[in-house]
């Protein structure tokens, strides 16, 4: 790859392009035949190592640009499946965290899940990846489910039953059939193993007002992060604060 063409790679990355630099100059060897990717690789195990250990937005960059640079500039769909499984399962660890510690985001006040929002954020984007796994390649289930779990064991603790059935309902959206069926199967374990219990539930929701009453001026003089959900089937739009807002929100108001 010329300096040029290595270069432009970057041009709409959140890192500098002196940044950039300083790693292929400090850290990526010299002799190395795909400079973008290792780069890329670089920075997302800093800030995983520097970080806490999970990811959100701030750790997503990475993952999704190798995503999308091997499977749209060098066509290798296996080194993209990694990295797409690798996200997949910072999803679930990140939805298993708010189910645990985040008493509002998914639950309503008789502590039943909201099922519309956790399918939203089990949101299975990048399919196209899957659909090359189950048509081209004609990987089973099983087949895949090991592939993931190598390809995330650096990072894996996962139970193995939830992240089959996650993977189970991926390709039942991807190939459209029983969608429904291997998501309630998936919502079943949350229920039964990551779900707060009844008593945790409501003495940590006792302890606050159900209604604030505030605004948007306010809201936005919080600098509020404000999550929606949309129906994707009816374009039903619910609104809710995000776990840090609403907790500023509430101490706000005592």
């Amino acid at each position: 790859m010329s300096t040029f063409t290595f270069i432009l790679s970057f041009i709409n990355n959140p890192n500098s392009i002196v940044r950039v630099n300083y790693l292929v100059d400090n850290y990526i060897n010299e002799n190395c035949n795909d400079k973008v990717a290792e780069v890329l690789k670089f920075e997302f195990q800093r800030k995983y190592e520097n970080g806490t250990g999970t990811m959100d937005a701030m750790y997503n960059h990475e993952p999704e640009s190798l995503i999308s640079h091997y499977r749209n500039e060098l066509k290798d769909y296996d080194s993209a499946r990694k990295y797409l499984n690798l996200l997949y399962y910072f999803k679930i660890k990140n939805i298993l965290d708010d189910l645990e510690n985040s008493k509002y985001s998914y639950y309503d006040l008789n502590r039943n899940l909201y099922l519309d929002r956790l399918q939203n954020q089990l949101d299975h984007h990048r399919i196209s990846i899957y659909e090359y796994l189950t048509s081209t390649q004609n990987l089973s289930n099983d087949n895949i489910f090991k592939l993931v779990i190598k390809n995330t064991d650096d990072f894996n603790d996962l139970d193995e039953e939830l992240t089959k059935r996650y993977i189970d309902y991926i390709i039942a959206a991807v190939k459209k059939e029983n969608e429904s069926e291997a998501f309630l199967n998936l919502i079943e374990i949350f229920k039964t193993d990551y779900a707060v219990n009844k008593e945790e539930f409501e003495e940590t929701y006792d302890n606050y007002s159900h209604v604030i009453t505030t605004d948007i001026e306010t809201l936005v003089a919080m600098k509020s992060q404000v999550g929606v959900d949309i129906n994707i089937q009816s374009g039903k739009m619910n609104f809710y604060l995000e776990n840090e807002s609403l907790e500023k929100l509430i101490n706000e108001s005592e």
